[in-house]
């Protein structure tokens, strides 16, 4: 197969993962070198603290408004607001003051790339 049609709406079960390595071997979503996530959060969602040890990610918040933190600091984004991560920052989202829909690039995709974060 050399490309899919689908929808967002049919990965509710992936967690909004639309590819990565984490995929089944044999489907065309299954990838290495890039992970793509399609995020609907609501005002009662948060993501504690974690960071990834490789590589590069990108945060774009296509709809809505919530309170991010990186490596300590607090941002409040919104519509067409994005985040640019290298490895090790530690991220957070505290608040989510409207339903919000955001979209996850990162590269590359490797096993164990999520260290959760106990931050005081």
């Amino acid at each position: 197969m050399k490309y899919k049609i689908d929808n967002v709406k049919n990965y509710k079960g992936t967690k909004g993962w639309l590819c990565g390595q984490f995929f089944p071997d044999d489907s065309i979503q299954k990838n290495t070198d890039l992970e793509v996530k399609y995020d609907t959060l609501e005002p009662s969602d948060t993501y504690p603290p974690h960071y990834h040890p490789h590589g590069t990610e990108v945060c774009i918040v296509i709809k809505g408004k919530l309170k991010w933190r990186l490596d300590g600091k607090e941002f409040i984004l919104s519509d067409g607001d994005f985040i640019f991560l290298k490895n090790n920052v530690t991220e957070a989202i505290l608040e989510v003051y409207e339903p919000t829909i955001t979209v996850s690039i990162r590269t590359p995709s490797i096993p164990n790339n999520k260290i959760n974060k106990d931050e005081k």
